[in-house]
């Protein structure tokens, strides 16, 4: 089967696959096929959208040096807190993006670990809880293990009690993951609630 710019949709699949996690592959699928490098995959993902969502640093920054356009969900992950502001100055066309699979901005942000970039994206119209049924910020701040992000994003308004696309809870997901930092900063959060109520 033929992707839409001609290639083998099987090939762009399998670079998109190799983005969320092995740089040689891909290295090496790029530098024999360069026009791989903005091809959709057959879920509508682009290399750089995976890394982006798995949080894979070096691959992003690979992808960017060979030319991939930089987009919101990925500046916020890769803390590239100017062109983050520059964008969300453009309006909700930009705080009200979604990455791949449809993954919330908020949840790229927060896997970026950046405060300051997650308040740039807030202040500008940003939804922190976005990504119920798929992933939210604060899954970001359990699978990143950021306990001083989870903070941030439940003093800010964001709601523990959203599930992922595997029907966790953040803090269920914290707990089997072993994230005892980020257990600790929900398990608080919940005792305040219960007590206000």
């Amino acid at each position: 089967m033929q992707s839409a710019a001609g290639i083998n949709q099987e090939l762009v699949d399998r670079f998109v696959g190799a983005a969320h996690g092995n740089l040689d592959a891909l290295s090496a699928m790029l530098e024999a096929n360069p026009e791989l490098l903005n091809a959709r995959s057959s879920q509508d993902e682009t290399a750089l959208g995976a890394a982006a969502h798995m949080g894979r640093r070096k691959i992003a920054e690979f992808l960017l040096e060979h030319g991939a356009p930089l987009d919101i969900c990925a500046a916020a992950m890769l803390g590239k807190r100017d062109e983050v502001a520059q964008m969300a100055a453009a309006g909700p066309s930009q705080t009200q993006q979604a990455g791949s699979h449809g993954i919330p901005l908020m949840f790229h942000a927060a896997l970026g670990g950046d405060l300051e970039i997650a308040r740039i994206l807030v202040d500008h119209g940003a939804d922190l809880n976005a990504g119920d049924g798929l992933n939210t910020a604060l899954h970001a701040a359990v699978l990143m293990n950021k306990p001083e992000v989870a903070e941030w994003l439940l003093s800010h308004g964001a709601n523990p009690e959203l599930r992922d696309y595997s029907g966790k809870t953040p803090l269920e997901l914290a707990i089997e993951m072993k994230r005892t930092g980020v257990e600790e900063v929900l398990k608080r959060s919940a005792a305040k609630a219960g007590a206000g109520n």
